[in-house]
């Protein structure tokens, strides 16, 4: 009897926390909308975190340094994190240092579906999933192009200029980044990387590389700048030349092939 009872007690405190609807964490001005995507076929969510005074009337014709980050619903609320981890709080990091030390700029979250592998990745893998189609992340660079900054910048003050325009992403997320930043430096001059990269992302530098050398372009290298962000490791990448690098990392255009961590 006592055995029963207790059960019951644990099914019943069980299902009062479960009923408990999740508080969001997110700090500042968070805007969320959602757009139609004709290269995907679905409705994509975006999440726009604002900078204190940008709504000033005396910001009215500022453009901020902005942010583009994959897997917006990791970015900035604990509620919409992905199962099992917890969000970056790329809200609460960004709040911090313009109180301190960088001028206020803007972040732009845009989710990942369902179909995030399928989508983010861009090449196969023979080793995890041989019989997976091949993946559609080499997409993701006009994706950003053409659908998601002309949505952003047509309603947000953000900065058109590579030099203050970054995209960033965790894990895979990180991995499709790389493959933006490398493929539109024309629009990405700074990239945010998080987390162990896969050794597949090494590839992604070593065919860049490979393709500049044989243009004639030289190559790029990385460096941890060791920053941690809600428990994640970072790298900043630059495409910006030697007399334009990034206070946080960046690469130089050299001899050598790969990445220097």
């Amino acid at each position: 009897m006592k055995i029963i009872l207790f059960a019951f007690v644990l099914s019943a405190v069980s299902m009062a926390f479960a009923e408990q609807p999740c508080k969001s964490t997110v700090v500042g001005d968070l805007h969320i909308e959602h757009f139609q995507s004709k290269m995907y076929g679905t409705s994509m969510t975006v999440r726009v975190w604002l900078p204190p005074g940008y709504a000033d009337a005396s910001n009215e014709k500022q453009k901020y340094p902005t942010l583009y980050m994959l897997d917006g619903q990791n970015a900035f609320d604990e509620c919409t994190a992905f199962h099992g981890e917890h969000e970056l709080q790329i809200d609460e990091a960004v709040t911090k240092l313009i109180g301190e030390r960088i001028q206020p700029m803007i972040v732009v979250g845009v989710d990942s579906t369902h179909r995030r592998d399928y989508e983010y990745a861009p090449y196969s893998s023979p080793v995890t999933d041989p019989r997976a189609p091949e993946p559609i992340g080499k997409r993701l660079p006009s994706f950003l192009a053409g659908e998601l900054l002309p949505y952003v910048s047509k309603r947000y003050r953000v900065s058109d200029k590579p030099a203050h325009t970054g995209v960033g992403g965790a894990s895979l997320g990180g991995a499709a980044a790389l493959y933006v930043a490398l493929n539109r430096p024309d629009l990405f001059g700074l990239a945010l990387l998080l987390s162990k990269y896969p050794p597949w992302q090494r590839a992604i530098f070593a065919g860049h590389n490979l393709a500049r050398a044989r243009a004639g372009s030289g190559s790029h290298r990385c460096r941890h700048d060791g920053a941690r962000l809600s428990g994640h490791r970072g790298m900043a990448y630059s495409t910006t030349t030697h007399t334009e690098k990034s206070r946080i990392g960046h690469c130089e255009d050299d001899g050598d092939i790969g990445v220097q961590s």
